[in-house]
């Protein structure tokens, strides 16, 4: 946590327009964001950056690691609770093998109240486990 209390996301999205359009929101809500476009960045921040509370990480990071590969990394080395965004099914999640066990995960286009539910929820419960 940094200035006086605030909460501070990592915010992973590797499409510019829907990341900016997603920190200025969270911004709105009170939160920091710090924004990584790839899971590669994601897990270079999160491992250096010790002000993070939590992570909003898309599923689809498009070439090279996607985000729950980037999600085991970072939970390899750090405590941090993460919530997935994806515009996949749960079906298809599971085909996927995306199953970090109580991580929450909503829809890329829900709206505000659904996100931010889930990532109150996620820091409250802080016990991501790979």
């Amino acid at each position: 946590m940094r200035d006086g209390g605030r909460l501070t996301i990592l915010l992973v999205e590797d499409e510019p327009i829907i990341a900016l359009d997603r920190e200025r929101r969270l911004r709105g809500y009170g939160y920091g964001v710090i924004t990584a476009h790839s899971g590669e960045s994601a897990v270079r921040i999160a491992l250096k950056e010790l002000s993070i509370d939590a992570i909003l990480m898309d599923v689809d990071l498009g070439k090279g690691m996607d985000g729950t590969q980037a999600a085991r990394e970072i939970l390899g080395s750090r405590r941090l609770p993460i919530v997935f965004l994806t515009s996949m099914t749960e079906e298809e999640l599971r085909s996927r093998g995306v199953g970090l066990q109580g991580a929450p995960w909503v829809g890329k286009y829900s709206d505000d109240a659904m996100l931010l539910n889930s990532l109150d929820a996620a820091i409250r419960k802080r016990s991501p486990r790979p």
